[in-house]
Order: structure tokens, then C-alpha cells, then sequence
């Protein structure tokens, strides 16, 4: 069975920003087959005003198990606007699992405590470098007992970007990285303070300088703390979900398909809105900041989805009804735990 489809959608980048509703792509080619054109720095064709999109920017959510469902904690799945019944798609080590959500908390402020002070890890000197796509830097930080691995793989382009793709790393933990003139600075969100101290084994010179410096914290007395936002995972059925393993994991999570449309076009970026079941979510607040490097982008027609187009009855003539046969081969389809038999969407 050939491959008919065409290649104008497809994305081809180093890496992908999202922040609210804007989306933008850093070294950017089309996957025209020709690298000495001047297409670079450019949405391929096919993306153009009105046309339908997929997108997955994959984050760090600490994983758990409460009641045989998985738990996904991290503040940004509010970015989906997630309610208890809601259809979403996971996407977990290439994998996507059609779900729903079970139950949703919110994220709830702290109620300040009494005295204490916060944990501190502060920089030694500014960064050197915001581009790491050449050299990339990986290093991980353990706080009350939790370690908390963050990657840095892309040209971030200021202090506030590199701070963006830190604090993503660190979601879940009660941590935020700060600009403190200049220098990185990491300390907890809000009081009543935890106590204790922030611990690395290694920490990348051309982010923390040559002697970072770490200052215990001191708990406080009352209040309480924030709670992170968080959802449980069921199948359709609502049986539970516990198919991913617990810790930290990188995963997408977003409404059933992760269909966008995009609302206009500039260069290497693009305003979506969201789509779910066909229609545009005008409610839909956009994606938290954020620059990854495994994304996904592609367009509705491009060669992932898209076979054809067949003629379906003769020249001037209407069909009402069309019957055919799928098949898969090289097992192009994925059967969950539940040996329900699921694929990718299909479209007529």
C-alpha cells in the first residue's frame, strides 16, 4: 500500500515555544528534500490561516499511584483546563493513550506560615551561555527527598527563557527559579517553609558559575502549603489507569486528538485556538510558557495521517453511502492494557 500523502505540513525544527496562545519553532526548515533554498525561517505551506494542526509539548509531572490510578501532579495541567469526565490524550514514550480524566484538584495558594526562611540556591555568576544546542547541559536537584531532573537542549535566548525551561523542570516541587540581578537564584514558592536544604551532586558552570552557593532553610511554625494542581487517569470505561510508572516523566497531556487551528501566521510562528470534537474552544486560556525539544507538529493532511485521495463514484455523481476496509499493516496499531484495539484517527 503506497504512501500518497504530501509533505507540506510537515514541521521540521529544533526545537518548539509555546506561551498562551502563540506557537513558535527555532530552526525551522521545510521537509522539502532541498536545504540550499531559502525556505528556512518559514511555516511550511501548509500552514496557513483556518487549517487544522496536531500538537504535543511534552512536560515533567511527578507520576504516582493512589487507589490503583495514576496521579498526575504539576500546576500546568491547568493549562488544559482539565474537569472530572473530560476526554484527554497522553502521550508517554511515543505511545498515545485515548483517556479521560477521574478527578481534578486545583491548584490551592499557600496560607503563610509563622517565621522560618526558605531554602536558597543562588548562582555564583550569570549565565554565559542561553544556547545550548551545541553543548547541552543536564543536571538534577533533590529537594525533601525528591529528585527533580532538568534538561537543557535549546537556545532559550534570554535569562527569562532559560528560567522558563528550569522552572519546567522543576514543576511539581515547590521550587521556582528567579532572575536575582542577573544570577539564577532557586528558592521555595511561597511560606510556611519547608526546612532543609536544596542538594545537587552537579551544577552546570555556564548556568551557576564556578561556586554556587546553598543556604539551608528554616521551617516555619503554622500555615498551610500550596497544593500542587493535579488530575487521576481512567479509560473511557472508567476503569483505572495506572500504566505509567511512578517518579518523574516526561509526558503530553492535552484534549482528545491535540487538534489546533491555526488563527494566523508570522514567520516561524503561528496563533492557534483549540479544537475539540471539530468546533474552536474559544474559552481555551493557551499553553503555559515553555521551549521544548521533543514535541510534536504536524498538520492534519501530513504523511502521518493522511492516504489518498480515492475516487469514491464517477464523474457527476453524488455517493450517500461509502463502505471500506482498514488494515494495518506492519501492525500500525496499538493495543492498550485493555487489549481494546485503538489507531490513530481516521478522517473521510
Amino acid at each position: 500500500m503506497a504512501q500518497t500523502a504530501p509533505e507540506a505540513s510537515d514541521i521540521v525544527a529544533d526545537a518548539m515555544t509555546v506561551s498562551g496562545a502563540s506557537v513558535s519553532f527555532s530552526g525551522l526548515d521545510v521537509d522539502d528534500d532541498n536545504d540550499e533554498d531559502e525556505d528556512e525561517n518559514k511555516l511550511p505551506p501548509g500552514w496557513v490561516a483556518g487549517a487544522i494542526v496536531t500538537l504535543k509539548a511534552p512536560v515533567n509531572y511527578q507520576v504516582s499511584i493512589e487507589g490503583g490510578f495514576n496521579v498526575l501532579t504539576g500546576d500546568v495541567v491547568s493549562e488544559i483546563a482539565p474537569f472530572s469526565g473530560m476526554p484527554v490524550t497522553l502521550t508517554f514514550n511515543g505511545t498515545d493513550y485515548d483517556l479521560q480524566i477521574a478527578t481534578y484538584t486545583p491548584h490551592q495558594d499557600a496560607i503563610p506560615g509563622a517565621g522560618g526562611a526558605t531554602a536558597v540556591l543562588r548562582a555564583s555568576a550569570s549565565p554565559s551561555t542561553y544556547d545550548f544546542t551545541t553543548t547541552s547541559q543536564t543536571f538534577a536537584l533533590t529537594w525533601q527527598g525528591i529528585t527533580y531532573t532538568i534538561s537543557l537542549v535549546a537556545n532559550y535566548g534570554t535569562i527569562s527563557g532559560l528560567l522558563a525551561a528550569i522552572n519546567g523542570g522543576l514543576n511539581g516541587s515547590g521550587l521556582i527559579a528567579q532572575d536575582d540581578g542577573g544570577v539564577i537564584r532557586i528558592v521555595e514558592i511561597s511560606s510556611p517553609w519547608r526546612g532543609g536544604s536544596i542538594t545537587s551532586s552537579f551544577l552546570p558552570a555556564s548556568v551557576f558559575g564556578d561556586s554556587p552557593v546553598f543556604t539551608a532553610g528554616a521551617a516555619s511554625s503554622g500555615g498551610s502549603p500550596a497544593v500542587t494542581a493535579s488530575v487521576t487517569l481512567a479509560y473511557d470505561s472508567g476503569t483505572a489507569f495506572s500504566g505509567l510508572p511512578e517518579g518523574t516523566q516526561r509526558i503530553s497531556l492535552a484534549h482528545r486528538g491535540n487538534e489546533y487551528q491555526i488563527a494566523s501566521t508570522d514567520g516561524p510562528s503561528a496563533t492557534v485556538q483549540r479544537v475539540v470534537n471539530g468546533v474552536v474552544d474559544s474559552t481555551w486560556s493557551g499553553f503555559m510558557t515553555r521551549t521544548v525539544v521533543d514535541f510534536a507538529a504536524s498538520g492534519i493532511n501530513d504523511n502521518e495521517t493522511w492516504l489518498g485521495p480515492f475516487l469514491a463514484c464517477p464523474q457527476n455523481e453524488v455517493v450517500g453511502r461509502l463502505r471500506g476496509q482498514l488494515c494495518f499493516p506492519k501492525r500500525n496499531l496499538r493495543v492498550p492494557e485493555q487489549r481494546e484495539q485503538a489507531g490513530p484517527p481516521c478522517r473521510v
